[in-house]
């Protein structure tokens, strides 16, 4: 994934009630059966966790929150970067090294779906049942419809290598430009326009974003900081010193080591992160404070 990232979304809530009314209060580690390769993931359904093994993998895992096992729900991936799931319970893959959309039925069968190009980065579903896909490295940003039919909503402009995606329920987009940290919001043409700016070095700020339970959260990657962006722009850091590590404890002195993935629990008490420069047996947990 530190070669192109992407962004889950998870619908719920209002995004006039982002602010600061909740806060993280400590990260804690589930330690996994086996060691993954993880970059982008979503809840599913069934209440396990789903966990795309990022550019040079072929694998999405399967992980039990209560036992931390590990199982391989599908492979033969060609490089998925994230995955989500849609409300009649399909699953949906970025293949960063094929051209395709994956469609993944719940028993981990898999077909080829909507034809995109190579390097298919973030995914993120709208209220009408359309696929948002983001390619960081053709700059673009499409949606796809229903029935496979693919639309490029944004290209170039102010967009730089967008990556991860999320959206609220009330259809608004959010993009995060990977390189650069900035997090633009489409207008109701399409239009990008630039929304905050997350900070830290370069050459990569961010991996994936996520809307939840009225909040939008930014992962840091070369912070090694997980972000929460207001309503208004405002970006406040709410978990990780800094600096590089595996280190559990009160949110702001804990340490993680390029964090890319994000994904929440259903009542958004919960953050799921993981580490993505190399496999990990931990799950880091961030506990949401209301």
């Amino acid at each position: 994934m530190f070669k192109q990232f992407k962004k889950h979304s998870a619908l719920a809530a209002t995004l006039l009630c982002l602010s600061w009314s909740t806060s993280a209060t400590d990260v804690s580690s589930v330690t996994l059966s086996k060691a993954i390769q993880a970059d982008g993931m979503t809840l599913g359904q069934d209440g396990s966790l789903y966990v795309a093994s990022a550019w040079e993998g072929t694998t999405i895992a399967k992980i039990d929150l209560a036992s931390g096992n590990v199982s391989d729900f599908s492979t033969s991936q060609k490089g998925p970067i994230d995955i989500t799931q849609k409300s009649d319970g399909t699953f949906y893959a970025t293949n960063w090294q094929g051209t395709s959309i994956t469609k993944l039925s719940t028993d981990g069968s898999r077909r080829d779906w909507s034809t995109v190009g190579p390097k298919g980065d973030g995914l993120a579903f709208d209220s009408k049942g359309n696929l948002w896909l983001t390619t960081g490295s053709a700059n673009e940003v499409r949606k796809i419809a229903p029935d496979g039919t693919v639309t490029t909503v944004a290209k170039d402009g102010i967009l730089k290598y967008p990556l991860g995606i999320a959206i609220s329920e009330k259809d608004e987009v959010f993009i995060g430009g990977g390189q650069t940290g900035e997090i633009y919001k489409l207008s109701k043409n399409g239009d990008p326009q630039l929304f905050a700016t997350v900070p830290g070095p370069g050459p990569w700020r961010i991996g994936h974003l996520l809307y939840t339970n009225g909040r939008l959260f930014a992962s840091g990657l070369n912070s090694n900081k997980i972000f929460e962006v207001a309503k208004d722009g405002t970006v406040n850091a709410i978990a990780g010193s800094g600096a590089a590590g595996h280190t559990d404890g009160p949110a702001m002195q804990a340490s993680f080591t390029f964090p890319a993935s994000l994904e929440a629990s259903a009542d958004g008490k919960t953050l799921y992160v993981f580490s993505s420069l190399e496999k990990t047996d931990k799950l880091r947990v961030i506990s949401i404070e209301k």
